[in-house]
């Protein structure tokens, strides 16, 4: 639950009720704000357009709480467990350094 100052409290389940009835490929609104966008906040995988492979997001990294050693494209930890032999993604890139 998140309090907020102009209404009733807002309960997480009720967000993502809302999210769900949402309709996908619509036009932003003023805010420029998707509903694709809000429909991945939280969410641990994405499909990446490019390769098709299944993609883990940060949050689901740091719900896992250390670095798997796969070099993983959005890893927190600095790709601590990594051998050096093994190239690494850098940012949000696709691409290996």
């Amino acid at each position: 639950m998140v309090s907020n100052l102009d209404g009733p409290p807002i309960i997480a389940a009720e967000v993502e009720y809302a999210l769900k009835k949402m309709k996908s490929g619509k036009a932003p609104g003023l805010d420029n704000i998707s509903t694709e966008m809000l429909k991945a906040i939280g969410e641990e995988i994405y499909k990446d357009p490019v390769t098709g492979y299944d993609v883990l997001t940060r949050l689901a990294h740091l719900r896992r709480g250390n670095c798997c050693g796969n070099a993983c494209r959005h890893c927190p930890f600095g790709h601590q467990k990594v051998p050096e032999s093994v190239p690494k993604k850098r940012f949000n890139s696709a691409f290996y350094v």
